[in-house]
């Protein structure tokens, strides 16, 4: 991540996809998990540097791999 705007925008859309996929009923949970892993995959994966943000490549690759997992299980 280059700036600390971007930094903040980040870990303010894990918290809010976050929130929206606890707020899931339980028919429309994965489906609605994959669309916000997604988007922030989308969204994020190129600004993760692992030498300069070690935090934020970590929790994307957390991210592609939650969402491949969920992918293959479809």
């Amino acid at each position: 991540m280059s700036t600390s705007n971007e930094s903040l925008a980040f870990w303010n859309k894990l918290l809010s996809a976050a929130e929206l996929i606890e707020e899931q009923a339980s028919d429309t949970a994965l489906d609605e998990c994959k669309a916000q892993l997604d988007t922030i995959a989308e969204a994020f994966g190129e600004l993760c540097d692992p030498v300069e943000h070690f935090e934020p490549y970590v929790t994307m690759r957390l991210i592609r791999a939650i969402n491949n997992r969920l992918t293959a299980q479809n």
